[in-house]
């Protein structure tokens, strides 16, 4: 998987999707200060690259010093995802140009994910990096998904503006006007990965776990599987010393049993 950050120019960003320019929300012209955004996805996770361009960076106005805090009011970026487009709940990230980051769901900070995201500040721009692991997101993907998404920005310096990728004209909460990205082959979670697994755990040195997995095409060849096993109920860890993953060869499509 990718590494964060804050880099635009190594390969990974060559191979992304790279969307058109940002629209003004209130005009739906093109935004004075543009914002190049980039979409990639592989079998764990949705990448988005981002670069801000901001002549005034020394003037920038942040909100939120940790996160979780409330960093919309100020230089911001934020993502929206839609699974079922407008017949469910959509999810919100964002992330101010010093890393600190917010989510919720529609408008409901009590929900809470865990994803990371890695900016760095320049003369005139700032860049982000953000990845979002599809297991944290309540509908796993499926190769040929159509989800709503939307990358917006607040820029709050000498001027102020919010733009957006696809124009929802009425706000940035506005899931019937969000973007459509189709999902590419060969992902792999909740819904795509057949898993099945049966395991034992022990207090003291003996402890087991199998996986039967049948991997898609993207998972095909040498592949290092690993897994964290708590005792039920408790976070206690296996002993110190026990092997947590294995080097496998995966077949596409053909069950593989899999021991820790």
């Amino acid at each position: 998987e990718h590494t964060l950050d804050g880099e635009l120019s190594d390969p990974f960003w060559s191979q992304a999707a790279a969307l058109p320019p940002f629209v003004d929300l209130h005009t739906g012209g093109p935004a004075k200060l543009q914002t190049r955004a980039w979409l990639a996805a592989t079998e764990l996770a949705l990448y988005i690259g981002l670069e801000c361009l901001q002549p005034d960076m020394p003037n920038v106005r942040i909100a939120g010093e940790r996160d979780g805090d409330a960093v919309y009011p100020g230089e911001c970026v934020e993502v929206f995802i839609a699974p079922e487009r407008t017949s469910g709940p959509y999810y919100h990230f964002a992330v101010n140009p010093d890393g600190v980051k917010a989510e919720e769901e529609g408008f409901d900070t009590s929900w809470g994910c865990e994803w990371a995201a890695h900016t760095r500040r320049f003369a005139d721009r700032w860049t982000a990096q953000i990845a979002i692991m599809w297991s944290e997101l309540p509908i796993g993907p499926q190769a040929g998904d159509v989800w709503g998404m939307n990358l917006c920005r607040h820029a709050r310096a000498k001027i102020e503006e919010y733009s957006q990728w696809s124009n929802t004209e009425s706000g940035f909460h506005n899931p019937a006007r969000f973007g459509l990205v189709t999902l590419p082959g060969g992902l792999v979670g909740p819904r795509a990965m057949d898993l099945a697994w049966t395991g034992t755990w022990t207090r003291g040195d003996a402890w087991g776990l199998t996986l039967r997995i049948t991997p898609g095409a993207a998972n095909a060849g040498r592949r290092t599987v690993g897994a964290v096993v708590y005792r039920p109920g408790t976070s206690e860890l296996p002993p110190p010393g026990s092997e947590l993953e294995t080097p496998v060869v995966f077949s596409p499509g053909k069950p593989l049993d899999v021991k820790l």
